[in-house]
């Protein structure tokens, strides 16, 4: 792959869609520095890339279980350098095979790189909370102009969560 970036930022906003698209989150995990501190390398891994620590495994005071396993120590990655001679960031490396299933395309929203809710969303929670609209009213509304709960784009957590942020203002 010869494709060129502008930015580092760039790359991952690429990628992070490229994996939006195939069904899969995209996180930032390894990277390297020059002598000045200045980044020159990235790896961006799909998000249940790698393994639990063994440390974690094996600890015999815990407190807890563990939660489940959801790494697959996935493979696929998207690997950037940084060409100094253009300041442009160019692709080094591909890996596109996966070790796990890929979340359906109607599934994708609720993939936590991709949970959010829009400034849009939040502007309309807003002023609806500022009539005194109720939460689950709300919800309901929000979820109708989407099409369905499924198509929010966020849960209902979220959601409580912006009105436990915003609710100082309308107290």
């Amino acid at each position: 792959m010869r494709k060129v970036f502008r930015s580092e930022k760039r790359a991952y906003e690429f990628y992070s869609k490229y994996g939006r698209c195939y069904g899969f989150g995209v996180r930032k995990r390894d990277y390297g520095k020059d002598e000045e501190g200045n980044l020159i390398r990235r790896m961006f891994f799909s998000n249940i890339s790698g393994l639990r620590d063994e440390k974690h495994l094996n600890k015999l005071d815990r407190k807890r279980g563990h939660y489940p396993e959801t790494r697959t120590n996935c493979m696929a990655k998207l690997s950037i350098y940084l060409d100094r001679k253009n300041s442009t960031w160019k692709v080094h490396k591909v890996i596109l095979d996966h070790n796990h299933k890929l979340t359906p395309r109607e599934m994708v929203h609720m993939i936590p790189k991709f949970r959010h809710i829009s400034d849009a969303a939040k502007a309309n929670i807003d002023g609806m909370r500022g009539y005194g609209v109720s939460t689950l009213k709300i919800l309901g509304y929000m979820a109708g102009v989407a099409g369905g709960y499924s198509l929010l784009g966020f849960t209902k957590n979220m959601h409580t969560t912006k009105f436990t942020c915003i609710m100082p203002y309308y107290s």
